[in-house]
């Protein structure tokens, strides 16, 4: 079944290119703008279903039609990313920020997780801190499941990790756990007494923010972290 699917979307996109290169300059009932639009609802279709796979081919046709084209792209991107793929994921998805527009923030949003995935911690904090910066209640609309909640965790690990460099006292790893923390009590960097993930005190306050990271890994991260 799937496999007529793609053949039926090959042979749609193979027209669609036709049109808009003016293979077939009698067909006028689409301009090569609304064509274009065409094939990214497409796109945006499978992806909202599911079907990465899907979706991740009718980008790269629409790329292949449109090189530049930055909508394009962040769909790419992001389908590359929900299919496993971060390291390309991240290097799409960096091309669609740099176009700016209306892609930035949800160009940012997968960076930051494709890094996080990829353990480039500086990068996923200097992505993240820009999309959290702009809308701290961001939402991708393309995949609701996607949200802020995701950029606070991959936040508040990433500052964990990098410590050392970023944030000494965990007092940024704090901040961003507490806004998705549902434990109590709340976790303070000067209070040993709450310390505390599922009712075991841990010594330091950096295996207590790290036990509390595990717990909400697989409630908070849509399934596509990796670490």
């Amino acid at each position: 079944m799937k496999a007529a699917l793609r053949v039926a979307v090959s042979l749609f996109l193979f027209v669609a290119v036709m049109i808009i290169s003016g293979g077939c300059a009698e067909d006028k009932t689409l301009s090569p703008e609304e064509q274009t639009v065409r094939i990214l609802d497409m796109g945006w279709g499978h992806f909202e279903s599911g079907d990465y796979g899907m979706a991740e081919s009718v980008f790269a046709d629409l790329l292949r039609i449109s090189v530049t084209h930055a909508e394009g792209r962040l769909g790419y991107g992001w389908s590359l990313l929900m299919s496993g793929n971060p390291a390309n994921a991240q290097v799409i998805l960096s091309t669609a920020a740099a176009a700016g527009g209306v892609t930035y923030l949800d160009a940012r949003a997968g960076m930051a997780l494709a890094n996080d995935a990829l353990g480039r911690f500086d990068k996923t904090i200097t992505s993240a801190q820009v999309v959290l910066s702009t809308d701290s209640t961001y939402v991708f609309l393309h995949a609701t499941q996607v949200d802020w909640r995701d950029l606070c965790y991959v936040l508040s690990k990433a500052y964990l990790l990098e410590s050392e460099q970023a944030d000494p006292g965990l007092r940024l790893s704090v901040r961003y756990l507490r806004r998705i923390d549902g434990q109590t009590p709340l976790i303070r960097a000067d209070d040993p007494e709450t310390w505390v993930s599922n009712g075991v005190t841990y010594e330091t306050l950096a295996e207590a923010v790290l036990k509390r990271l595990e717990f909400l890994q697989s409630g908070i991260t849509g399934g596509i972290h990796t670490q």
